[in-house]
């Protein structure tokens, strides 16, 4: 089971990281390149924290990082300022769905999923992240087709659950990314890189 690590403060950086399962097979001498798509693909992020005081929040993430060397972690993704609306209850919509697509029911009709907002799909307890790559827009029965990357890397079962409000990204934070700086007056300075496991 994984946890939960604490909210990230307002002042963090996050670089989001595509893992590709493909790639590219560049042509001889300068010729055409061809781009190798594969099932796999995974997001990670790579998280700068602010400065933090111990006796708070910095011993928080100290503790937090150490336990994520150990255990899968889930980290809640900040929203932008004014949040994404009311999404409804987003469910996936029917079984046996793969690749690129994503078929959705429960939405607030008229809700528009935005191009590049980010929701995770929940399979068997695991969260698997994904961003739409194109706007899309419920319909009156709150039913929306999302174009998506990276690609489905399992086939969700229908009515599993899509976190559109509240996004999280969930995995294995990276053992040699994981450390902190922490000077006399208890500051502590650390980041940490976290990939999906699955």
């Amino acid at each position: 089971m994984s946890f939960d690590l604490p909210a990230l403060p307002r002042e963090s950086d996050i670089d989001f990281l595509e893992i590709r399962a493909g790639g590219d097979l560049e042509g001889p001498l300068n010729g055409a390149t061809i781009r190798i798509n594969r099932l796999g693909d995974k997001t990670g992020v790579r998280v700068s924290l602010p400065t933090l005081k111990r006796g708070g929040a910095g011993d928080a993430w100290v503790a937090a990082l150490l336990r994520g060397k150990l255990e899968p972690a889930r980290l809640a993704l900040p929203l932008p300022d004014g949040g994404v609306g009311d999404p409804g209850t987003p469910l996936v919509d029917g079984d046996g769905q793969a690749g690129a697509v994503l078929n959705l029911k429960g939405l607030t009709p008229g809700y528009v999923v935005g191009a590049g907002q980010a929701f995770s799909v929940i399979q068997d307890s695991v969260r698997y992240l994904h961003f739409a790559t194109a706007a899309a827009t419920a319909d009156g029965s709150g039913d929306v087709s999302v174009s998506l990357a990276p690609m489905l890397r399992m086939s969700p079962a229908d009515g599993a659950v899509v976190e559109l409000a509240g996004p999280k990204i969930e995995g294995w934070i990276r053992k040699d990314e994981a450390g902190w700086s922490q000077a006399w007056t208890g500051i502590v300075t650390t980041g940490f890189t976290l990939i999906e496991a699955r």
